[in-house]
């Protein structure tokens, strides 16, 4: 009779709720009880009544046995088909009472009066974190348990929800489903979508209508995701989610979460290689290729295969040699807008990119990241073949072509290879001359403006870079790399034909000179050689009368500056070089390495006529002069010839004194009477 006249009398201690049977009853308690004694023989998986477990076996059978009349489709449940059929119907009967929005599914609505009333009655067992709806937290279980039941037919990668396997598959597919009606630009992805509709065609403080989203999306059945579209915000430029610590603004609560982790340091993506963390899930997916190798966007114009859809793009505009970003200030096109957006800063002169440690400020980001380096130290990319470490991963890739040989850019001057197109583009300054760099203040012009940079710190004094265990100052990070190699003894530039190490690249090329006898260092006054510029510096100041060098104690003159403060060491007495075998001291460094070949025995100036080795490059020059028959110096007073000018001098000296002195008081007495 209960049925009959539709009384409910049956009511759940529970949660107050009255059925119309006290079977209904019982299959409602044990919702609350958590009791499931219907098991399915195919999957084991528990139910609370006879008829889920019949509808659930379905799935094992395939059997499903209620058509749609309008589309033919077919479903497992009465239910399911009652739901459905309100997709043509049109029919959204149940109805929310804070915001008045509709929906087709009672699901539904309880899944939107969440977003009212903040409720997340499912929580994690694990970590406790909380969910909306049981969906969510059944996908979120399996990052604890590391289950990924779908999984991709094309490459065998694996997923722990459906939408991500659908997202994934366009990859190999390359299918474009979202289409822009203003513009008619294709997307992979219904957000990037709406991010592009938003901020190309702007849609500025007006909310797009539910009609007009769903004529967008019409061609794809969107309709029931539109129903279930949880967040309008999403729908209007309105930016509504605002950062806590900068003030920006976002249009979703995800935008923010992922923005917040740029001030909270906050990485909760770990990559299962190598344990390297990422900010965002979809950085570590494509970090994972790395590893993977897989490579899924293809050119169509070469079939070069790329990781990444946007170095694909990137690549198909060197085809295509499309640039469709202008600056407006000069004109300049880029294939990219984030090029135009650092090109724009040249202009402005912003630098909006601060190092924490010296305050040192740069234009762009990845500037500042390899500057960073420098203070940490950290050389995190190691050539797999060799070990030897780099600051940057493209540095490691310029290194790596060395041990394939690979140098793919040749000077059209020389027919030289090159591994980088910098490296060409600074090697053509040769041939054509050309010196951009000028320095503000002498007007001196240089190949490349990191010379420039060093010189100017000639005129500021500025030496940024110190060593650490000395606390003695640099004017470039070379220079101070060079130096601390000195304390840890390290010396990784061996010469092949003497053994002999080096701490510098540069100082091994100078010393191949000595074996080489390349003397590249040419005197334009009277045709001199040298294998060092230096040498050929000071050699010019021999044509020069001029000693601008001022010694202020003695008042001494010199022609060069290293000259002087060689003089000045002599009033102080201060001999910093010291011998490691003897201990003697030396005022310059140069005067401790001729010293130290006396305890080593090195010999490095070798004679080339008959092999004999010298320990000083003058000792050679004197010993040369046995296997040369010239005498190119005559004496004027004798004509009596000479190998050398100084012998001619001690000569003279020795032999014409009165007479050199006679000419000279003839000469003055001429000069007095003229």
């Amino acid at each position: 009779m209960e049925a009959l006249t539709g009384k409910k009398h049956h009511v759940c201690k529970h949660c107050g709720k009255t059925c119309i049977s006290k079977s209904k009853l019982q299959i409602h308690t044990r919702g609350h009880t958590g009791e499931k004694p219907y098991v399915c023989d195919c999957c084991e998986k528990c139910f609370a009544s006879s008829r889920e477990l019949k509808v659930h076996q379905r799935i094992h059978t395939g059997m499903k046995p209620y058509a749609c009349k309008s589309c033919g489709k077919c479903f497992t449940a009465a239910g399911h088909l009652n739901s459905h059929n309100r997709i043509h119907t049109g029919d959204k009967p149940f109805s929310c009472k804070h915001c008045g929005k509709r929906f087709s599914q009672n699901a539904d609505l309880g899944k939107h009066i969440r977003i009212h009333t903040g409720d997340k009655p499912y929580s994690c067992i694990e970590c406790g974190k909380c969910f909306k709806t049981s969906g969510a937290l059944n996908v979120h279980v399996r990052i604890h348990t590391g289950i990924k039941p779908y999984v991709c037919q094309s490459c065998g990668k694996s997923f722990t929800n459906s939408g991500n396997l659908d997202k994934h598959t366009i990859i190999h597919t390359g299918e474009k489903r979202f289409t822009c009606q203003h513009c008619g630009r294709c997307f992979t992805r219904k957000g990037h979508l709406k991010q592009h509709i938003s901020t190309k065609h702007k849609f500025v403080d007006t909310i797009v209508p539910l009609t007009s989203f769903l004529y967008y999306f019409k061609d794809y059945q969107l309709q029931t995701n539109a129903a279930n579209y949880r967040n309008m915000e999403t729908l209007t430029a309105k930016k509504l989610h605002v950062c806590e610590h900068c003030g920006r603004s976002f249009r979703t609560k995800s935008h923010l979460v992922i923005h917040t982790r740029g001030h909270t340091g906050e990485k909760p993506f770990v990559c299962e290689f190598c344990g390297k963390s990422f900010a965002k899930l979809e950085h570590l997916m494509v970090h994972e290729r790395i590893h993977t190798g897989m490579k899924p966007y293809t050119c169509n114009f070469c079939g070069k295969c790329f990781a990444q859809s946007g170095s694909l793009q990137k690549h198909t505009q060197t085809h295509t040699n499309e640039k469709p970003c202008t600056c407006e200030q000069c004109g300049k096109s880029f294939a990219e807008s984030g090029y135009l957006k650092r090109h724009i800063l040249v202009h402005t002169g912003e630098k909006p990119h601060t190092c924490k440690h010296c305050g040192k400020c740069y234009s762009r980001r990845d500037a500042l990241k390899n500057h960073l380096v420098l203070h940490t130290g950290e050389k995190p990319y190691s050539c797999k073949q060799c070990g030897k470490s780099f600051t940057t991963l493209g540095y490691l890739k310029v290194h790596v072509r060395i041990h394939k040989s690979n140098k793919p850019y040749a000077c059209k001057y020389c027919g030289k290879h090159f591994a980088m197109p910098g490296y060409l583009t600074r090697h053509n300054k040769i041939h054509t001359e050309e010196k951009p760099f000028t320095c503000e203040h002498c007007g001196k012009g240089f190949k490349r403006s990191s010379h420039l940079k060093e010189h100017i710190y000639i005129h500021t004094g500025e030496k940024p870079y110190a060593c650490k265990q000395c606390e003695k100052c640099f004017k470039t990070s070379s220079q101070l790399k060079g130096h601390v190699r000195i304390h840890s003894g390290i010396k990784p530039y061996e010469c092949k034909s003497c053994g002999k190490c080096f701490t510098l690249s540069g100082d091994l090329a100078k010393h191949m000179r000595i074996h080489s006898g390349l003397k590249p260092f040419k005197c334009q006054h009277c045709g001199k050689c040298f294998a060092r510029n230096w040498h050929l510096k000071e050699h010019i100041f021999s044509h020069m009368a001029e000693k601008p060098h001022v010694c202020n104690q003695c008042e001494k003159c010199y022609k060069t500056s290293t000259q002087l403060k060689a003089h000045a060491l002599t009033h102080t007495g201060i001999k910093p070089h010291k011998c490691q075998t003897c201990g003697k001291c030396f005022t310059m460094a140069w005067d401790l390495k001729k010293h130290t070949r006396i305890h080593t025995g090195e010999r490095p100036f070798t004679c080339k006529h008959c092999g004999k080795s010298f320990m000083r490059s003058n000792h050679l020059k004197q010993h040369t002069l046995a296997h040369i028959e010239e005498r190119p110096h005559p004496c004027k007073h004798c004509a009596k010839c000479f190998k050398t000018s100084s012998a001619l001098k001690a000569h003279q000296v020795r032999m014409h004194t009165k007479t050199i002195a006679e000419d000279s008081e003839s000469t003055l007495e001429k000069t007095v009477h003229s």
